[in-house]
Order: C-alpha cells, then sequence, then structure tokens
C-alpha cells in the first residue's frame, strides 16, 4: 500500500472513530478481564504510555500502585471522557483510592516524533490499536518509535484482535472472505469491519413533514473501521524488524492461551534491549 492511500485510511479512522464515539465509549468503560494479567508486568512506580488509550480503561489496573500513567488518542471524544472520569473529584472505583494522577492528550499515534523523551517510559501499551494502522511501512515506523521511548529492558504489551478465529470469520465473514483477493489499493490481511450504529429515538411529536426528514430519522448508519488481520508469526516478523525482542506471542480468550479457533485476541509481550557495561 502507498503511503498516500495509508494516511487517507487513517483520516477515515478519525472520522470514523468520531462517529461512534458514544457508542464505542460505552462498550469500553470497563477494562477486559485479561488486562488484569498485565500487572505481572508492572512495576509500582514505572512509567506508563498507553498509546490509544481511549476512554481509560486501562487506569482500573493501576488503581493501586504509584504508576506515572500518560495516555494519547486520536479520538477527542473519548480523551474528553477519560478526563471527566479520573481528573475530577470522584472517580468510578467505589471504596478504592486513585494514588495515581493520570495525564490524556490528544495524538495521532503515526505523527511522529511523539512528544516525549528518549527511554521515557518503563512500559507502552497497544491495546487493540496496532491493527487499526494500514501498510507495513506506517506500523514499522510505530514500533520504531515505541521503541525510542522505552527505556532500556522496557516493555511493549499489545493486543490486536484474532481476526481469523471463528469468532471473528462467523461476525465479519463477507469482509473476511475479501482478505484472500484483497483490492488493488489494500494489502493482504487488510479489510473493513462494519459497526452498526443504533437508530436515533425519534420524540412522537416529530414534524413527519420537515424537510430532510430521511437524514434526521437516522437508519442505523453502518460504519465501516479499517483493520489489519494479523498472524502469529506476522506480528513477530514486524517486532522483530523493529528491533525489539519477542518474549511472548499467543492467542487468547479471556486471559487465557488458546489455539487460533478460539483465541479472540492475539497477546504480544516485547522487550527493548537492555545496556551493559
Amino acid at each position: 500500500m502507498n503511503r498516500d492511500k495509508a494516511l487517507e485510511i487513517l483520516q477515515k479512522t478519525t472520522e470514523d472513530y468520531k462517529k461512534i464515539s458514544k457508542e464505542f465509549i460505552e462498550t469500553r468503560k470497563k477494562p477486559w478481564s485479561s488486562f488484569f494479567g498485565f500487572k505481572k508486568y508492572i512495576g509500582n512506580d514505572d512509567k506508563i504510555l498507553d498509546v490509544g488509550c481511549g476512554p481509560g480503561r486501562l487506569i482500573e489496573i493501576f488503581k493501586d500502585t504509584d504508576v506515572e500513567y500518560v495516555g494519547f488518542d486520536i479520538s477527542e471524544e473519548e480523551i474528553a471522557f477519560a478526563e471527566r472520569t479520573f481528573l475530577g473529584r470522584s472517580h468510578p472505583f467505589k471504596g478504592a483510592t486513585l494514588k495515581i494522577s493520570p495525564k490524556f492528550f490528544v495524538w495521532d499515534i503515526v505523527n511522529i516524533p511523539w512528544p516525549f523523551e528518549n527511554e521515557s517510559f518503563n512500559v507502552v501499551f497497544m491495546v487493540a490499536v496496532f491493527h487499526h494502522i494500514p501498510s507495513e511501512a506506517l506500523r514499522q515506523e510505530t514500533l520504531a518509535e515505541a521503541r525510542r521511548v522505552l527505556k532500556p529492558g522496557g516493555k511493549l504489551i499489545m493486543t490486536n484482535w484474532n481476526l481469523r478465529s471463528a469468532w471473528a470469520i462467523k461476525k465479519f465473514w463477507p469482509e473476511i472472505l475479501r482478505t484472500i483477493f484483497p483490492h488493488k489499493n489494500l494489502d493482504r490481511g487488510d479489510f473493513f469491519a462494519p459497526w452498526k450504529l443504533k437508530r436515533k429515538k425519534i420524540p412522537l411529536y416529530f414534524p413527519l413533514f420537515q424537510r430532510g426528514i430521511k437524514e434526521d430519522l437516522g437508519r442505523g448508519e453502518i460504519v465501516f473501521r479499517f483493520y489489519h488481520s494479523f498472524s502469529l508469526r506476522e506480528i513477530e516478523k514486524e517486532i522483530k524488524r523493529s528491533g525489539l525482542t519477542v518474549l511472548e506471542n499467543y492467542y487468547t480468550i479471556n486471559g487465557e492461551k488458546t489455539n487460533f479457533l478460539l483465541g479472540k485476541n492475539i497477546l504480544t509481550i516485547a522487550e527493548k534491549e537492555r545496556h551493559f557495561g
């Protein structure tokens, strides 16, 4: 895929998340149970970067630590939600003390360099983000930037949808089938997954004679978001090419290791080389 086409797709992704942001946030307020397994990679005083943080759902796994957390996302709506939720006087963790003071800001993952010094973070998270980046070239630039901001021995923790699982094929089979013979402007494994917006609720007194009635009623618009379907081998190859070392790379369901047919996600842990001497 050429760079212009990749950037065009990224712009579409930004617009797509603006359209679905309210509904998307409702489905991403709480961390998946598998997220709590990430705690074993986190030190109490670590500096954490959450790339594509969305509404800030990773915060819950750090709520009883002293980590320094920074999250950025391309969606202004999701960052605004995260700030309202975690930077106000109250937070959603009843009966718990939120020890950390998270920082959120709007930033595009491919707007490189990211606004951080070299070797700033112990851990960089990319949760369900990397598969939205079109073209291997842009993905390599993103991995190189993650490597730059990681401290020696720092970890990259990444999850991507396993779009070759039985679950994904059942849900998206027409779109996944097209990845076998991709469009000339796309790479093999690229496709657009549908998100059907809920129909707008129209009050009974709505004037049916109003101009533009078809647009106002809303028909449950379908938004097609870009995804790249990875295999374990492809992810490992791309990460190794960036100079990071792959420590773990496997299919998961509900935080447990499984096979490619059952696994809804691919969990990948990579490490930046340590300095010796």
